[in-house]
């Protein structure tokens, strides 16, 4: 019976274990009393059988790092034990416990080889790879139970792991292992998303192969050019220049961007520049039809540290004229956006717009019909929506009003000035806030495209999901934190058709009743009622007058028994709503939270 890759590599590393310490104690066994000498012939023997076999386990332990990070844990062994039972020939080929500061950087790999199913399964991370960057080394973070970080490369990191060579792997993206510690940075790193981008197009191929046809590269650059400048109001520009062709005997993609340094580090002042574009016939991730792209971070060059994003393109994504909005897609990765979804929620038998467990709900990768970071058509490549325009802080204050209260509100047409979309907080979960936020999108300039195959009839609703890990954020720097943006569907049996809120419907959020309502809409803007559920104000506790010290927000319980955060305190008191009962009261720890929402 054939045994599964699993447990083949259980029983490798089982038995490399078993000799690697057999002959540790054998060897120490071997030294003589008498005259504290070792036996030299067989001990030498022994020393490079045992170098041998740390470093063929050190290989299979590689490969369990990258591929089964859950597994590469279970076998690593402990410093402590380690360092009393190797010596330094074993140890040099040993992994080790570490806990690593440094930059987080956020690497979209290429979706051709995913399947459909792996490509729209929210816990799905084979998108993505992630790397920390800590002082002239790079890791490639792997994490055990599979989860996924949702924090926006730029960030300052902590991570308790195993390191071996380039690899780190921790428990979970989700505990106090991998802890975001400044999410401040971020506001610097939004700096550098204003003003020109220089981006240097470094061309390579192999030795003696013909050149390849770029005849659309200028026209593709132009295009993308007019695409930033357009949807920033002029905050953003980009100007390019074209290095090579270079000549290299490297085979496959270049996935950290290191080998362009090495190859082009001479010819280029990089300091000079934001971004790098790479075009190469040889990258096999990009030959059939696949691009990719990493968030700017930080490179040692012969110029000094520079920070760049980096964006991966084949010649044919400069060839047709089809690929016009992969080239706008893949910097808009360099700028900080991630995918904007669409969501297809169920109740069990029908596809609804939102349901209250998001469980219930797929984020279908790409599926914003109305954001050139979801759908990609050759024509179509709508505005970047608010949630990303927010992060990257192209859109603030003046443009996204937070709805705080009942009210009837008015949004401009999102590819006008003033404010163009409503920002609704929904609900405080354990780790994340979502917000609801909301756009009217009308047939101008990049957006033209919509009228081709739909209606306009009314605002569109996303679904936003801010991450902030195991630190709390305070509410005006939520923005800074990293971002998930769903499409809520309003005809959700009619895809890729999205009507958006036509004037007389109303949206009711399932878990929290609180509705959106269009009362009329013009070319120009659109009239929104919202109606927020929240609790009666509190009046006072304990003969204490509640005033104006209160802090007014919203909680909830997540569905598998973890507390939420209960956001209403006077002095050293926190105080929870019972929406069932009505009441507020004084919240103690020993309290044992069911699930639902609480407010406070």
């Amino acid at each position: 019976v054939g045994l599964s890759p699993e447990v083949e590599s259980r029983k490798s590393i089982d038995q490399l274990n078993r000799e690697i310490f057999d002959l540790t104690n054998l060897e120490k066994s071997f030294v003589d009393e008498s005259k504290g000498l070792v036996k030299a012939g067989k001990s030498a023997k022994r020393n490079k059988l045992l170098e041998t076999k740390s470093l063929e386990r050190k290989n299979k332990m590689l490969e369990l790092a990258d591929k089964n990070p859950g597994l590469f844990l279970t076998y690593s062994v402990p410093n402590k034990i380690q360092n009393e039972k190797f010596r330094k020939k074993v140890l040099k080929n040993m992994e080790k416990e570490v806990s690593v500061d440094g930059e987080f950087v956020v690497f979209e790999v290429p979706h051709t080889h995913l399947t459909k199913q792996e490509l729209n399964d929210p816990k799905n991370n084979k998108g993505f790879e992630y790397f920390i960057n800590s002082g002239n080394k790079r890791y490639k973070l792997k994490f055990a139970d599979g989860s996924v970080p949702l924090s926006p490369s730029g960030v300052d990191v902590k991570v308790n792991g195993v390191a071996l060579d380039n690899f780190l792997v921790t428990s979970s993206a989700g505990t106090k292992a991998f802890q975001v510690k400044d999410v401040k940075a971020l506001s610097k790193r939004n700096e550098e998303n204003f003003g020109v981008q220089k981006i240097a197009i470094i061309l390579t191929k192999a030795p003696g192969s013909p050149t390849p046809d770029l005849t659309l590269l200028e026209s593709h650059m132009q295009h993308a050019d007019d695409y930033y400048r357009t949807i920033t109001n002029g905050k953003v520009s980009l100007e390019w220049d074209v290095y090579g062709w270079y000549e290299n005997n490297y085979d496959g993609g270049d996935i950290d961007g290191f080998r362009l340094f090495d190859l082009t580090d001479d010819y280029i002042d990089f300091s000079q520049y934001s971004k790098i574009i790479s075009i190469d016939t040889r990258n096999v991730q990009t030959t059939n039809g696949g691009a990719y792209a990493m968030q700017t971070s930080t490179f040692i060059t012969d110029d000094g540290d520079v920070r760049l994003g980096i964006a991966w393109f084949g010649p044919n994504h400069f060839r047709y004229q089809n690929n016009i909005n992969v080239v706008v897609h893949e910097l808009g990765h360099t700028f900080g956006s991630r995918h904007s979804s669409r969501l297809e929620c169920s109740d069990g038998s029908n596809k609804i717009p939102l349901s209250a467990n998001l469980d219930n709900c797929i984020f279908y990768e790409y599926g914003d019909y109305f954001d050139v970071m979801g759908w990609l058509g050759p024509n179509e490549g709508g505005h970047i929506n608010s949630i990303y325009q927010e992060d990257i802080s192209w859109l603030d204050e003046e443009n996204i009003l937070e709805v705080i209260s009942d009210g009837t509100y008015t949004i401009n047409a999102y590819e006008k000035d003033g404010v163009v979309a409503l920002k609704i907080l929904r609900v405080i979960n354990d780790l994340s806030r979502d917000y609801f936020y909301v756009e009217y999108r009308t047939p101008l300039d990049y957006d033209s495209y919509i009228s081709n195959t739909q209606s306009v009839r009314g605002p569109t609703i996303k679904l936003n999901q801010r991450f902030f890990g195991e630190i709390p954020v305070p509410l005006g720097e939520i923005s800074t934190s990293s971002s998930k943006s769903g499409l809520i569907d309003m005809t959700p049996d009619d895809y890729p058709h999205n009507y958006g809120l036509a004037v007389g419907q109303i949206f009711i959020d399932p878990l929290t009743n609180l509705s959106i309502e269009t009362l009329g809409v013009t070319e120009n803007s659109a009239l929104i009622r919202v109606t927020l559920f929240y609790p009666p104000p509190p009046q006072c506790f304990n003969d204490n007058n509640c005033g104006e010290d209160l802090k007014l927000t919203i909680g909830y319980v997540h569905p598998f028994g973890k507390n939420g955060r209960i956001n209403l305190w006077q002095g050293n008191e926190t105080y929870i709503f019972n929406p069932n009962t009505n009441k507020w009261s004084l919240y103690k720890s020993e309290d044992k939270l069911k699930q639902g929402i609480y407010y406070g």
